[in-house]
C-alpha cells in the first residue's frame, strides 16, 4: 500500500510539473539565480534579479514574489542602501505571517 502511494505522490507531482508553463519555469529559474548571486554575496546584481522576478510574479501572494521581496530587502541592507529599513519594514508590513519576518528583524 505504501509503494502504491509513493507511485500515486511521484506521479502526481510530475503531473503538475508536466503542466507547470514555459513562463513559471522562467520565473522560479530566476529568482533560483538571485537566490544563487545572494548566496555568493553579490548583492547587487541578486537585487536587481529579485526585482525583476517580483514584476513578473502573478501577485503579490505568490510564494516566489514574497522571497524575492525578501531577498531585495536583504540586498538592500547587506549593501547598506539608504532605502534598506524601509524595504524590510515594508515587507514585514506586506507578509507578517512569513516565516522570514524573524530572519528580516
Amino acid at each position: 500500500m505504501k509503494t502504491k502511494m509513493a507511485i500515486l505522490a511521484l506521479w502526481l507531482s510530475l503531473s503538475v510539473m508536466g503542466q507547470q508553463g514555459q513562463w513559471e519555469r522562467s520565473l522560479i529559474k530566476s529568482y533560483e539565480e538571485g537566490v544563487l548571486l545572494f548566496d555568493k554575496e553579490i548583492y547587487g546584481a541578486a537585487a536587481d534579479k529579485f526585482t525583476e522576478v517580483m514584476l513578473d510574479a502573478p501577485d503579490v501572494t505568490h510564494s516566489i514574489y514574497v522571497g524575492a521581496e525578501y531577498h531585495k530587502a536583504m540586498c538592500s541592507v547587506y549593501l547598506m542602501n539608504k532605502d534598506a529599513e524601509n524595504l524590510v519594514l515594508t515587507f514585514i508590513e506586506n507578509h507578517p505571517t512569513s516565516p522570514r519576518v524573524n530572519d528580516a528583524i
